[in-house]
């Protein structure tokens, strides 16, 4: 970054990419106001001088909506989701994977907020198209759906609601759930962690 900014002005591409990838390290390292301001400058300039409406606009704004997330600032990140999920459909296309992975991520915030009917639909619609892909990556849009009928479950059992609503739902969590194995042992090695983590969770439901 030092390096770039050196020898390249604000705008150029190199220095541009350092700082979002930056950004996003500063995210994962629970720094989040360097985080935000990065991500912030970084926008503010291809503003200045790119198309707002280009897809690093949209990876950037996607790296800052992370951000929120992870603050719990839901509704500036769903914006901002959002407002990328209408560009990458426009740059990569409706059914392409870099598209499903945003939806998932839009998903993660209605589940966040409990609005699990919405997260549902979504969560479907990246899965269609994973699995139109025919891409590894469907193993996980089928757990985080099992997680969101176990959550369905749980809140059933709060309420009261019947065993047949219960046995539902959890029928559901371990039907996604079995798909997930499918399809990751489809692609990945038997001592996966991913397929390990799978299995478990199906023999705890098991023993429920």
């Amino acid at each position: 970054m030092i390096t770039y900014k050196e020898n390249f002005p604000d705008s150029h591409v190199g220095v541009l990419w350092t700082e979002r990838e930056l950004g996003d390290v500063y995210r994962n390292l629970g720094e989040y106001s360097k985080a935000e301001n990065l991500l912030k400058h970084n926008l503010m300039v291809q503003k200045k001088h790119y198309k707002e409406q280009s897809e690093k606009h949209a990876k950037t704004s996607l790296y800052l909506a992370k951000v929120y997330v992870d603050r719990g600032e839901y509704k500036q990140a769903k914006n901002l989701f959002k407002a990328s999920l209408i560009i990458y459909k426009k740059y990569y296309g409706a059914n392409h994977i870099e598209t499903a992975r945003l939806l998932e991520n839009i998903a993660q915030i209605h589940f966040l907020e409990n609005h699990l009917d919405d997260a549902e639909k979504i969560l479907l619609e990246a899965l269609r198209i994973f699995l139109s892909c025919k891409h590894l990556e469907s193993y996980r849009v089928l757990e985080n759906i099992s997680e969101l009928f176990l959550k369905k479950l749980e809140q059933a059992k709060q309420a009261g609601d019947s065993r047949s609503v219960q046995n539902n739902y959890k029928n559901q969590a371990i039907t996604y759930l079995n798909q997930a194995q499918t399809n990751i042992k489809e692609y990945s090695s038997k001592d996966s962690l991913n397929l390990i983590r799978i299995q478990k969770k199906l023999e705890n439901l098991a023993v429920e």
